[in-house]
């Protein structure tokens, strides 16, 4: 199947492929660190490094809490384009495994 690409088009998958290796670092760094629901610690680290990524990039990133009781935090970056159209990307950044599972994964 021959597909006829747009340059703008091209242009983005370039960029993606450009920015291919930075992202699975990124995305090691994050899953290495313990997050399960609740632990505190490991979600507020997930939580700075999104933060800096999102600023990074330029985006306003606004903070808020994710309960009455608790210092974790949830978090909303937003990019303004010139384009008519809206994205919408969500995550959250607990995990269901338990603390001890990223040491575990690499002593296997």
């Amino acid at each position: 199947m021959n597909l006829m690409l747009k340059d703008t088009d091209c242009m983005l998958y370039e960029k993606c492929q450009g920015a291919e290796k930075a992202f699975c670092e990124d995305w090691k760094t994050l899953v290495d660190i313990d997050s399960p629901t609740g632990y505190t610690e490991g979600i507020t680290k997930v939580g700075r490094i999104i933060i800096s990524k999102l600023q990074a990039i330029g985006a306003q990133v606004h903070t808020f809490p994710a309960g009455e009781r608790s210092e974790e935090v949830h978090v909303r970056g937003t990019l303004r384009g010139r384009g008519k159209g809206r994205i919408l990307l969500q995550a959250h950044m607990d995990t269901v495994m338990p603390v001890g599972s990223a040491a575990k994964r690499h002593s296997a």
